[in-house]
């Protein structure tokens, strides 16, 4: 198996994950098939991180690994890390897009993994968290996703707080907003399944996406593996500090589509988009009474009439 640490560019002045760091190869040598895992790295105008990015999805030293970076068209020094690192991502291109979620798109597209996520590019994988993930999901085929544990850092990389599990359910994911996107990896078949990524949205796309899934699958199917799976970096250039009136208008957007979706009575395709914790006979009464005081309290004007009917 092949060890990255000695054949990527060397950075002598930095030390630690993943710079000096790899995991080990010689811990997938005990299977021969290990599932595909697709990353797909979105960027533009990132170039003081995501060089530490690239080398903490590399330096997974994953044996069957797809990695993709879609970049929009960069100014910095973004397309300069790209071609340093060409040899050792799968896929890279360099153009003009509509956003974040466009780009990520672009990589579905073309995407031939078992597993998926999205590591922005100024956030990292924690080492060894690759391996973590593909031996949960050989264990067991009946899985659709598994979310990791995330640790939030500074721009100094000073950890300021963890999150060990995200909610299973709609109800605490609209009220609480516990997501952890860079360490929740999907099934690539469910991802195409629930449509995708929701190009008009740009800051919480993947709030949308989770909201979506649960409502479609149920909370079965999801695994909470407790160990660290990526790092979140806060800094000042993040959209959501930089348009917050944005995101809080998303947030809403996701707040209407659930309620819409609870309303609609009569939906009755196979997996009802009604469905979640109590799959099996729809939404419980208390969780619909949870949302809709949710959506009452933060968001009054959803009850708009012209919204309802």
């Amino acid at each position: 198996m092949t060890n990255l640490l000695n054949t990527l560019p060397k950075h002598p002045s930095k030390i630690g994950w993943p710079w000096n760091k790899e995991t080990n190869p010689l811990l997938y040598s005990d299977r021969k098939h290990w599932p595909k895992i697709t990353i797909v790295t979105p960027s533009y105008n990132q170039g003081m991180f995501i060089e530490e990015t690239i080398r903490s999805i590399l330096l997974q030293n994953y044996p069957n690994l797809e990695y993709i970076v879609v970049d929009g068209n960069s100014t910095d020094n973004t397309i300069e890390i790209l071609k340093k690192y060409n040899d050792w991502i799968t896929y890279w291109i360099s153009e003009d897009d509509e956003g974040q979620s466009d780009a990520i798109n672009k990589g579905i597209n073309i995407a031939t993994g078992d597993l998926f996520n999205w590591i922005n590019s100024d956030d990292i994988l924690a080492e060894n968290s690759l391996l973590s993930l593909a031996s949960y999901f050989s264990e067991s085929t009946d899985v659709h996703l598994m979310n990791l544990s995330i640790a939030n850092v500074d721009t100094s990389n000073i950890v300021y707080s963890y999150r060990q599990k995200i909610a299973d359910n709609v109800s605490d994911t609209l009220v609480d907003h516990l997501i952890a996107q860079p360490s929740t990896f999907y099934k690539l078949s469910i991802i195409n399944k629930i449509g995708g990524i929701a190009s008009d949205f740009h800051f919480v796309m993947d709030l949308f996406l989770w909201v979506r899934y649960l409502l479609e699958y149920g909370q079965e199917h999801i695994i909470n593996n407790p160990n660290l799976g990526a790092i979140y970096r806060e800094h000042q250039n993040t959209k959501t500090k930089l348009l917050t009136k944005d995101f809080e208008k998303e947030t809403l957007e996701v707040f209407r589509f659930t309620y819409l979706m609870l309303k609609r009575k009569k939906h009755k395709c196979k997996t009802s988009l009604i469905k979640f914790t109590n799959f099996e006979v729809g939404l419980t009464e208390e969780e619909k009474r949870k949302i809709i005081k949710s959506i009452r309290q933060r968001h009054y004007f959803l009850f708009k009439k012209n919204l309802l009917h």
